[in-house]
């Protein structure tokens, strides 16, 4: 299934959590209580945490990418 990057700033925007694998690793993007948003390696339990959604978009990263810039080698697992 194809899921643009577009797509995964809306879901995220509506509060939306998210599964996909990249490199053969899963990782999940979710919020907590406070509305922090986090995204977990899933493998070894490695997170970042971001205060909003917006900074989470714009700064979220795996390795030295920010997601953008990986996001078209991203395979989408599930979204709840």
């Amino acid at each position: 299934m194809e899921y643009s990057f577009d797509e995964f700033i809306k879901d995220v925007k509506m509060g939306r959590e998210i599964e996909f694998i990249y490199n053969k690793t899963m990782y999940f993007v979710t919020h907590d209580n406070k509305r922090e948003w986090l995204l977990i390696k899933t493998d070894d339990k490695t997170s970042q945490c971001f205060d909003c959604s917006e900074s989470f978009i714009k700064n979220a990263k795996i390795g030295s990418q920010y997601l953008v810039e990986l996001w078209d080698e991203v395979k989408l697992d599930t979204v709840y």
